[in-house]
């Protein structure tokens, strides 16, 4: 009677198992596919070749990738499928040189550029990156120099450009040090340039450093720049960087913790490594900042619930300079809706620049153009919890907490008491925000400042830090 009792209750979990399955699978009347398995870098190179760039992927075991050439370059057509990681790993030693050649259109309302990307994948287009983590070798005997006739880089350890992407759950290390003579490049940790994208969960501490000896730069410990956000999302969410970003150049440029540009939004960010720009051409207009090197230039965006610890720091030559603990500038125009709310800075901030620079605890700078539609740019709720911030050149801007606010609205910042120089405009509303005396407990950023301490803040130490951060 036992025998058969068990062979009753065996056969009953094999059909089962089989009912599970076929749901699983969508049954015969699915067209599902299984992912292809990837187990070596000659497998992964075999996408765009020998499998679809809009195909289905996972990754089997740890891969390195040496003399790499991006998905997707050889044949100049974006990859469009999704890769699964599976929490393996994979170590990126370097790019091969042909790729440097392979290169994308991209284009705005009034402005177009030949772009050369680099990352595992060249370009993404509606295409899903997902949970791996990532060692980068780049840059480690030296610079990796970088030529090719584009008009600009895009270098990254993933996606060079990453547009209308998803990309999550990735976590970056190692080295990615980078330099062109002749031309502008854009450098991200995990994305060069990214349209209408969005990564979120990913962490980095990998050491960026970007140099053009004749032409613009502009780096980021996530993405160098950012343009638009997803349709109902923010651009980037919930990623933290550790590791230093720097750059050096002739022409324009902007550094960030997070994104060197970003004309979008960032939620829940945090930095704690130091950022640092170098400009020093006539046209070496730059901009840094904890989280982002300049923010603007979108109908609407926000800087929310993020922080950056480290110093920062944005020295031009012969032009202006522009730094901020969080931004470091703001740039409001067509109408557009701009925000910087419920963030702190604790490092230093300094700037060194001519006419029209500007450095604060929070922001650097917030610029305005009437001329070109205006718009609003509130900061609020925000904390300078600097020890200094500090300015050289002529004719500039410093505050607390906002250099230089133009028509700005500023609402209940408060700022180090003890931050040292002379401050003339103090109080939430003022520049300078209202005096608070460090170290503020739970109750300043919660029933001051009005910060989420249920779902977004907890308290370590003596600051607040984000609740479940990669």
């Amino acid at each position: 009677m036992k025998k058969f009792k068990y062979s009753i209750i065996a056969s009953f979990i094999a059909a089962l198992a089989l009912f599970v399955v076929s749901c699983s699978t969508g049954g015969d009347d699915d067209d599902y596919t299984p992912p292809i398995p990837i187990a070596s870098a000659e497998q992964l190179q075999k996408i765009g070749v020998d499998y679809p760039l809009n195909g289905k992927y996972e990754l089997t075991d740890n891969i390195t990738l040496t003399n790499w050439m991006p998905i997707g370059a050889v044949q100049s057509t974006a990859f469009s499928g999704e890769f699964d990681g599976k929490g393996k790993s994979i170590t990126l030693n370097g790019f091969d040189p042909a790729a440097y050649n392979k290169t994308v259109m991209i284009s705005g309302d009034d402005w177009s550029a030949i772009m050369a990307p680099l990352g595992v994948f060249w370009h993404s287009s509606n295409a899903e990156i997902k949970n791996f983590d990532l060692e980068l070798n780049i840059g480690t005997g030296g610079a990796l120099a970088l030529t090719s006739t584009a008009e600009f880089f895009a270098v990254s350890g993933v996606v060079g450009y990453a547009e209308q992407t998803t990309v999550r759950d990735i976590s970056l290390s190692g080295t990615l040090i980078v330099s062109r003579a002749s031309g502008g490049m854009v450098v991200g940790g995990i994305a060069g340039l990214i349209y209408k994208s969005e990564i979120s969960g990913c962490a980095s501490s990998v050491t960026l450093t970007a140099a053009a000896t004749a032409g613009g730069v502009s780096a980021g410990g996530i993405s160098a720049v950012c343009l638009d956000n997803p349709a109902g999302k923010q651009a980037i969410t919930n990623c933290s960087v550790t590791g230093n970003v720097s750059s050096t150049g002739t022409d324009e440029g902007d550094t960030g913790g997070i994104v060197g540009q970003l004309n979008g939004s960032v939620e829940k960010c945090s930095m704690t490594g130091n950022v640092s720009a170098i400009a020093s051409g006539t046209q070496g207009r730059i901009r840094a900042g904890g989280i982002a090197g300049i923010f603007g230039d979108v109908s609407s965006g926000s800087i929310t619930n993020s922080y950056a610890t480290g110093t920062v720091s944005a020295n031009s030559a012969n032009a202006r300079a522009r730094a901020g603990g969080i931004s470091g500038d703001i740039y409001c125009v067509n109408g557009g809706a701009l925000v910087v709310s419920s963030c702190y800075a604790t490092g230093n901030v300094s700037a060194t620049g001519s006419n029209e620079s500007g450095v604060g605890g929070v922001i650097g700078n917030v610029s305005i153009d009437e001329d070109n539609g205006g718009g609003t740019v509130t900061l609020q709720a925000c904390a300078a919890l600097n020890q200094q911030v500090s300015i050289s050149g002529s004719y500039t801007s410093i505050g607390r907490v906002v250099g230089y606010a133009y028509d700005a609205s500023l609402t209940n910042n408060i700022a180090d008491k003890n931050m040292s120089g002379t401050w003339t405009d103090k109080g939430p509303t003022g520049k300078d925000g209202a005096d608070q005396t460090l170290p503020a407990n739970q109750t300043v950023f919660q029933s001051t400042l009005g910060w989420d301490f249920s779902t977004v803040w907890e308290m370590d130490s003596n600051y607040p830090v984000l609740q479940g951060q990669p």
